[in-house]
């Protein structure tokens, strides 16, 4: 009795081995498909929130760092080089 019970353990867990291999292989058609496959050109998984961020030329999630710049003297800088407007006073 118990080799009968250790051979059909053994078959058991072999077909069990076997069907879990079958199943996780994955078709490359299958792969495109995939959550978080959806890389953009910079690499940056939009199924995941991210987006390009470039001023600060990486991936990120807008709602967890803002794509700005923190610094005020930068944006400025930025802000008169996009425009051509001088930002000194005139007023004198």
């Amino acid at each position: 009795m118990n080799r009968a019970y250790i051979i059909f353990l053994v078959l058991t867990l072999g077909l069990v081995a076997i069907f879990s291999f079958s199943i996780n292989r994955i078709n490359p058609r299958q792969a495109e498909n995939l959550v978080g496959g959806d890389k953009d050109e910079h690499g940056c998984v939009a199924s995941a929130g991210y987006t390009w961020c470039e001023l600060k030329q990486k991936c990120l999630r807008e709602w967890e760092e803002a794509c700005q710049s923190d610094d005020i003297g930068n944006l400025l800088i930025d802000l008169k080089e996009f425009t051509q407007i001088s930002f000194s006073d005139t007023s004198s």
